[in-house]
């Protein structure tokens, strides 16, 4: 029995369009709380309490500054590009290439875009050199040392086949 696994489906680009989205729309509200926070407290000061009432700003300003910043770079960013490189290899055609498959140790990352990891896929002589998303990698671990039937986009790994 054959047990295939695709990685790019319509389904994982919705998901990861609904998270994006979710991501985007908790950031705008951050941002307006943020602003709303700083207005409300702009319109209580008075000249007795005007020194704390600015460190009560700079404070609440700063703070969802650093903030706002680390949701962006270590939610919403990941997942725009994951997105985008979802979007990218869905539609295009597929090659089949069959082989033993090996995880290769360490992360690279391609810069404006998703950490992938090395795969090799070994038939024979000939050795493949491929690559996959490392939110697909952990999947393709189980597989390591196996002969299997991948599917490739560019060189990622999109979907994959086992003899069980």
């Amino acid at each position: 029995m054959k047990t295939y696994e695709d990685y790019y489906t319509t389904e994982t680009l919705e998901a990861l369009r609904r998270k994006r989205n979710t991501a985007a729309v908790f950031l705008a509200l951050l941002a307006a709380a943020s602003v709303t926070a700083c207005v409300i407290l702009l319109c209580r000061v008075n000249t007795l309490n005007a020194p704390r009432m600015l460190t009560a700003v700079l404070t609440v300003n700063a703070a969802s500054c650093i903030l706002w910043l680390l949701l962006y770079f270590h939610l919403f960013s990941p997942l725009h590009k994951e997105h985008d490189h979802v979007r990218a290899l869905a539609g295009e055609t597929r090659e089949r290439l069959t082989g033993t498959l090996h995880v290769l140790p360490g992360k690279t990352l391609i810069l404006t875009s998703i950490t992938v990891r090395d795969i090799s896929l070994e038939e024979g002589p000939e050795r493949h050199r491929l690559l996959a998303s490392a939110r697909v990698a952990p999947r393709l671990a189980r597989l390591e040392g196996r002969h299997v039937t991948v599917e490739t986009v560019h060189r990622y790994v999109v979907a994959t086949e086992v003899e069980s």
